[in-house]
């Protein structure tokens, strides 16, 4: 039998991740049915869902011809993420996740308010939620000059929820680290032109601005530099040199007793990673990748 809390969540377009008594298996028509039932809340026009291997894709109806595409370039972004962070039959949630995909900032800003019940706190063009019963990525058309195309926000926020939810619904990432492993990831899932150039202008950065990877995370950047610095660093952690001991940086960030958050400095250490090992190897690294 669902419980009121588990009715009242599906009301709400959302679900937990099992309900008392429902095996995982039966999770996705549940999902699918407060996915439908969200985008009702949006006045976003005629719904459009279609499944594929992990995800359940939200959008409105004219996009049909382009929902396919859209599908197999999210996945690519999915697969690129958890086969770095999860092995064997280690899954990330139940069920599969729910992807909206909206046509406006305006839309975007009324899934917050209306479904995600929080207000927007900056003009965003897209995010996630990791809790089991609030389990979504949802994105828009770019807003700022620094967002990519909607189909590339939504593949990054994908991303970086595999990464919150490997290290931990509950566990404190820095935002750094969340945003910067999101776009490393369309590094790898989608490289093109506009990745061409952000590696480039990365390297720009480092060389004329004599900056290195701990500007991330002590705060030596200006606002300008931040999205280059953040994604160029989470990619050496995470697909670089960093690769073999990333994950053991994740759990360094998990609380312990009296320390609700820790400091990069402490899960770097805790990682077995020194900053003065890790800044002139980022250098070099740097002037490689393409």
């Amino acid at each position: 039998m669902i419980s009121k809390y588990s009715l009242a969540l599906l009301a709400l377009g959302l679900v937990p991740a099992t309900l008392p008594g429902q095996d995982s298996k039966d999770r996705v028509p549940q999902q699918k049915k407060a996915a439908l039932e969200a985008w009702g809340k949006l006045s976003a026009g005629e719904a459009l869902q279609q499944e594929t291997t992990h995800l359940i894709l939200m959008t409105s109806k004219d996009q049909e011809r382009k929902l396919k595409a859209l599908g197999t370039q999210l996945e690519k972004f999915y697969d690129q993420a958890s086969k770095l962070l999860f092995t064997g039959k280690d899954e990330p949630w139940a069920g599969k996740l729910t992807v909206y995909l909206l046509g406006s900032g305006e839309q975007y800003d009324a899934f917050l308010r209306r479904v995600a019940n929080r207000r927007p706190e900056e003009i965003e063009a897209g995010s996630f939620s990791a809790d089991d019963d609030r389990l979504y990525v949802v994105a828009c058309p770019p807003r700022g000059k620094d967002d990519p195309a909607l189909e590339i926000q939504a593949g990054m926020q994908i991303a970086s929820l595999l990464l919150q939810r490997k290290a931990g619904k509950s566990t404190p990432l820095p935002f750094w680290l969340l945003s910067g492993f999101g776009r490393a990831t369309w590094y790898r899932a989608a490289p093109g032109m506009a990745v061409t150039r952000e590696r480039r202008a990365a390297l720009t950065v480092v060389q004329k601005n004599r900056r290195n990877a701990s500007d991330v995370w002590t705060g030596g950047l200006e606002n300008a530099e931040l999205t280059l610095m953040h994604a160029a660093v989470a990619d050496f952690l995470a697909y670089g040199p960093g690769k073999d001991k990333f994950l053991a940086l994740l759990e360094g960030f998990k609380p312990e007793e009296n320390v609700e958050r820790k400091t990069t400095e402490q899960a770097l250490t805790a990682a077995g990673l020194k900053t003065e090992t890790i800044n002139p190897v980022f250098r070099r690294w740097l002037a490689t990748v393409r």
